[in-house]
Parts: structure tokens; C-alpha cells; sequence
């Protein structure tokens, strides 16, 4: 037995080796037929498509003009696809010229032509496969045929000269990576016709500095504009009910954002490290709201939490280190620990809960809030909060005299602040300081770094 299964492993192991040699002569003769110095692969009885040469790639070179048709061995073909990996690590490559024949473009067709820089594709082109020009780290314009219905997953991933592109309408999905690490990109053009915007489409777009997302857009995908340092701001479409896991994490310029009223849920660490943004409104439609969504606005002054959020997640605004005014809806059942750890500017705390939220645990609050916050409760409320769990800890909780806000101001803003002898400093000095108010008012906060 012992015998027999050596064999039979012997056997495998020999058939296995010549599978893997007889695809490794099959890619070493990648193409069936040079012509012009341009290899291909016949595709059907009348076509054929641009290949490359072998599996070390890197087949061609200075100029190229792909033809419409070629004749071999007396018949005419048509020139109709640019193959999977055709031009791939072309590094001198440095022009192609595209006819009008080519209906499609394969994976990775020009992956790595790093001293390309213009490339024109013309509208008979249908289809473009994923990371076709990815790490064409010289090209700085594109033009995209018009009959196009996506732009393919990490189509343009790495293009770090890319400035600018205009997607042509028609186009309903940006996939997965498909800007990712554009570092020079400044201004793309989406069209109306525009719904997915998918996984990390633009992250590492230092550069984007705007961007118009139009109102067909239903769905904008993890990371999407993650790092992209430049945003300043950005209007969230009515179609938009998720914004998913840190689809803006460290937009550090982004300092303007609009919500439309069918936002459901704001996921983790979405807005983190938003570090300009003074001021969001969020829609009464938001009904969950998770761990670390606005932690590390820095500039952040005030928020409100609408009355349909249950639960506040840990750090949920955590090291906002400039927030002054909290607003917590009256849905408020529960709040997680370290919510706000190391926002240490907290003046006002509006509770608009009858019923005190309960604390998981004492860190749900920092010692400096529990003595220099000052808790407003609805009316009515107060001898609930004064004997409650947690919330008694707080030296100063007083009713509302309405259960509305109106007429409460929270969105003064800083002017200036100075030390305690009087000399005008910022944002980065620690200790005690004195901050001077647009609305006349001044303050003693603590900064800790």
C-alpha cells in the first residue's frame, strides 16, 4: 500500500510539474503572429488583438501606431482589442496612437508605462479593464471614449501626474481603487449620470481640493476620499443613506460638509481626523451613528446628535480638542465609554433625554468634565440626573427652561487667545489659556497635548 501511494504521489507530482512547464511555454509564446514590429493573438476568424511579446513583458517602445487592419499570410484582419497586459512595464514606451477599431482594452493593457504621458481613446472603445493604466506614473491626460458605463477598478491606481479628468456622461460606477494615489489629481469632472462611487476610489488624492458629487449618486464606498488632505468641502447627495468607514478620514482641509435628510448612518471613524471642519449639521434621519466618526476634529465647535440616535459609541468625539457646545438628542439611551475622551473644551452639554442615558462606565466622561461641563437637562428632569448614576458626578447640572434650543447660542467662535499675562499665543501652546469669543465672550480653557 505504502508503495503503490509513493507511486501515485511520484505520478502527481510528475503530471503536476509538466502541467506547470506547459504554462510556462504557453506565456514564454505569448502571441501567434509580429507584424510590424506589433505582436497579436487572433481572437476569431477576422479579428485579432494586440499582445506583448513574452512573460518578461516590456515588448515595445519609442512610438506606436497601432493599425486599423493588418494582411498575413494573404488575409486581412481587424485590429479590434489591445489584450490583457499588451503594454505592460513599457518604461520606454512613449507614445501610442489608437484606431478607431479598438473596441476594448484588457487588464492591465498599459499597467506600468512610466514615461507615457497623453493617451487619446477613441469612442469606439467599450470597454476598459481594470488597472489598464495604473503606475503610468507620467501621464497627465486622458481622454475617455463616451461609450463607457464605468470607469474599471484601479483604472488610473498610482497615476501620480495625473491632473485632471473629465468622466464622460454616460458612466453609472467608479469601481474600486480607480483614483487611488492620483497624488497631482486637482479637479475631476462627475457626470449627472453618476450612482456608485466604490471602495477607496480617491484615497490619497492630496491634491482634489473640490468636487461636485451629483445628486444621481446613491451609494460612495469605505474610504473613498480617505486622506485626500486638500478637500475643503462637499455636498452629500439625497440619495446617500450610509456614509461608510472612514470615507473621509484625515480630509484635514475639509472644513465645510452638507448632509441631505436620508443620511441613516455615519460608520466608523467616517469623519476622523477632519481637522478644519468647524461646523456639521447632521440630518434628523440619522439613526446610528459609530465608534470614532468625528474623533480628532480639531476645529469642531459644536454638534448636534439628533433625537433618533440611541447610543453614543466609544470616541465618538474623542480629541475634539476645540468642540465648546454638545447637543444630545432625546433618544439618547446609552453612552459608551471614552465618547469623548480628551475633549477637554466641553462648556455645554445639552441632554435633551427625560430619562438620564446611561454611562458604561465612568470614563464615558473625562474628570474635567464632570467638573467644568456645564449639563443642561430638560425641564422637569433634574433631580433624575442629580441622583443618577454617573451624572451625579457632574459639580454643575441645571434645567432648560424649554425643551427646545432655539435660543441657544452655540455656534460662537474663537477670535483669539492669549496667555495669562497677556500674550497672544495658538492652538498649539499648552496649559492654561484665555479665549477671546466672536460674541464678546471670554473664557479660561485648559490645552493639553
Amino acid at each position: 500500500m505504502n508503495f503503490f501511494m509513493n507511486y501515485v504521489i511520484k505520478q502527481n507530482y510528475c503530471i503536476s510539474s509538466l502541467i506547470f512547464l506547459l504554462f510556462i511555454r504557453i506565456d514564454t509564446f505569448a502571441y501567434d503572429c509580429e507584424i510590424d514590429g506589433i505582436f497579436y493573438n487572433r481572437l476569431n476568424t477576422t479579428d485579432l488583438e494586440v499582445t506583448y511579446k513574452d512573460s518578461t513583458f516590456n515588448s515595445y517602445y519609442g512610438d506606436i501606431v497601432i493599425p486599423d487592419k493588418v494582411t498575413y499570410m494573404g488575409r486581412s484582419f481587424n485590429v479590434r482589442e489591445i489584450g490583457e497586459d499588451a503594454f505592460r512595464d513599457c518604461h520606454s514606451l512613449s507614445s501610442v496612437s489608437i484606431p478607431n477599431s479598438i473596441i476594448q482594452l484588457g487588464i492591465g493593457a498599459f499597467r506600468g508605462c512610466s514615461s507615457i504621458n497623453i493617451i487619446i481613446l477613441p469612442n469606439s472603445v467599450i470597454k476598459i479593464g481594470d488597472s489598464a493604466f495604473a503606475s503610468c506614473s507620467s501621464l497627465s491626460s486622458i481622454t475617455l471614449p463616451n461609450n463607457i458605463d464605468e470607469i474599471a477598478g484601479g483604472l488610473f491606481m498610482y497615476c501620480s501626474s495625473l491632473k485632471d479628468v473629465s468622466i464622460p456622461d454616460g458612466v453609472k460606477s467608479i469601481k474600486n481603487f480607480a483614483f487611488y494615489g492620483c497624488s497631482s489629481l486637482e479637479k475631476i469632472e462627475l457626470p449627472e449620470s453618476l450612482e456608485f462611487i466604490k471602495l477607496y476610489t480617491f484615497q490619497e488624492c492630496t491634491k482634489l481640493e473640490t468636487i461636485n458629487l451629483p445628486e444621481n449618486l446613491s451609494y460612495i464606498g469605505e474610504s473613498a476620499f480617505e486622506n485626500c488632505s486638500s478637500l475643503r468641502s462637499v455636498f452629500i447627495p439625497q440619495k446617500i443613506k450610509e456614509v461608510y468607514r472612514r470615507t473621509f478620514f484625515g480630509c484635514s482641509s475639509l472644513s465645510q460638509c452638507e448632509m441631505k435628510g436620508n443620511i441613516r448612518v455615519i460608520r466608523f471613524a467616517a469623519f476622523a481626523g477632519c481637522n478644519s471642519l468647524q461646523k456639521i449639521i447632521l440630518p434628523n434621519s440619522v439613526n446610528t451613528i459609530e465608534a470614532s466618526s468625528f474623533a480628532s476634529c480639531a476645529s469642531l465647535l459644536s454638534i448636534a446628535i439628533p433625537d433618533s440616535v440611541r447610543v453614543i459609541e466609544s470616541y465618538t468625539l474623542a480629541y475634539c480638542e476645540s468642540i465648546q457646545n454638545v447637543t444630545l438628542g432625546s433618544g439618547v439611551e446609552l453612552i459608551k465609554s471614552n465618547a469623548f475622551n480628551n475633549s477637554n473644551n466641553i462648556i455645554k452639554l445639552y441632554v435633551m433625554s427625560p430619562n438620564p442615558p446611561q454611562l458604561e462606565d465612568e470614563n464615558a466622561f473625562d474628570d474635567f468634565h464632570y467638573t467644568w461641563t456645564d449639563v443642561y437637562v430638560p425641564k422637569g428632569s433634574l433631580e433624575k440626573y442629580k441622583k443618577s448614576k454617573g451624572w451625579k458626578k457632574f459639580k454643575s447640572i441645571s434645567e432648560l427652561s424649554s425643551t427646545k434650543l432655539d435660543n441657544i447660542n452655540v455656534e460662537s467662535k474663537e477670535i483669539y487667545r492669549y496667555t495669562l499675562d497677556g500674550q497672544q499665543t495658538n492652538k498649539s501652546r499648552s496649559g492654561i489659556v484665555i479665549v477671546k469669543m466672536d460674541d464678546g465672550t471670554t473664557k479660561k480653557i485648559i490645552v493639553r497635548h
